[in-house]
């Protein structure tokens, strides 16, 4: 619904709910009021009264509705008889789980509409948990808030592919209904740290990428990520590390002491590609993307810390610094 000067309607983001809208040519008056919300056995259960002044039989609308600041999508929709009082509406858990974007830290901002010939009414804001026992879901939907509310910042589209994991759809050659984004314990713990400690340079770059003859492995798994550097005012933009040696370098000894910290949690193998630039790597020290076994490295700090957590390391492009699991994808629930 589009609103314009004549509508009573103020669909800027949530105020008040809870207001009637009285059409006063057909003296009828409608007000909806949430009641109850309930998840049981992947459904939620949303109770609702609905209060006519004139109670003859009529026929309506009600819509159930999701807001995220200027945002707003309809979720579901139902047409019922209007004799009655007291309402309900039966969605499917999947259902919302489409809605990923609207989606914040697991909760779901929903209202009703009801629509009864030229009258309306909107309940007051209500949130609802959008529970999953899919691992995926889990992580995808905490990586994503912190991203949506600009705790880390993102590049390569990785916030639209954390909403297609939390909606179930396949990214590229991966299907996150059968195999679980291993790189998603280490993402979720260095987001998380960031915000605990108000750490701003980071962004969730190349995450789930699309598998080529030379490239099967990694990346198109779902068991590696590509860190870039973000400094005050660009929040999107992948940043050059060779441009910017002094805040790389902090970026990336800021990510390996959390995972140092994390690494007995970690039941996997872990590698790292770093950049190959000043600061990091000698550009001499092997091939590009290959495992070296002795690199040389421009920063003795930085050698020390990377060998406590990991022998696996190789130069990569000067954007980025890039964290991989060596471990076989396995089955969620196996």
């Amino acid at each position: 619904m589009t609103s314009n000067n004549k509508s009573p309607f103020d669909y800027s983001p949530f105020r008040k709910w809870a207001y009637e809208v009285d059409q006063s040519s057909t003296e009828k008056k409608t007000k909806i009021t949430f009641e109850n919300c309930e998840i049981n056995d992947g459904v939620c259960l949303i109770s609702f009264d609905l209060r006519i002044n004139e109670y003859q039989p009529m026929f309506g609308h009600v819509f159930l509705k999701a807001k995220l600041r200027e945002v707003e999508q309809i979720i579901y929709s139902i047409k019922i008889n209007f004799s009655s009082q007291n309402y309900q509406l039966k969605v499917p858990v999947s259902l919302l789980h489409k809605y990923a974007e609207l989606i914040v830290n697991n909760e779901l901002n929903l209202y009703l509409l009801a629509i009864i010939e030229n009258t309306e009414s909107l309940s007051k804001l209500f949130k609802v948990t959008v529970p999953s026992s899919d691992p995926n879901v889990f992580y995808a939907t905490r990586i994503l808030d912190r991203i949506r509310r600009g705790v880390v910042g993102k590049s390569f589209d990785s916030d639209l592919t954390l909403a297609k994991i939390i909606r179930g759809e396949k990214v590229f050659a991966l299907d996150p209904k059968k195999v679980f984004v291993q790189i998603f314990p280490i993402l979720d713990v260095i987001t998380a740290q960031a915000e605990v400690d108000g750490y701003e340079k980071m962004v969730v770059g190349s995450f789930i990428r699309e598998p080529k003859p030379e490239h099967t492995k990694g990346h198109p798994e779902g068991r590696c990520i590509d860190i870039n550097l973000r400094l005050k005012g660009n929040n999107e933009s992948t940043l050059n590390f060779g441009k910017n040696n002094a805040d790389a370098l902090e970026l990336v000894t800021y990510i390996l002491n959390i995972i140092k910290k994390a690494r007995p949690a970690i039941k996997s193998e872990i590698g790292f590609g770093l950049p190959w630039q000043d600061g990091f790597l000698e550009f001499n020290t092997g091939v590009k993307f290959h495992t070296t076994p002795k690199p040389k490295f421009l920063n003795t700090d930085l050698e020390q810390l990377v060998r406590s957590i990991s022998n696996n390391v190789f130069p990569d492009i000067d954007n980025h610094l890039h964290i991989q699991v060596d471990k076989v994808v396995f089955p969620i629930g196996k």
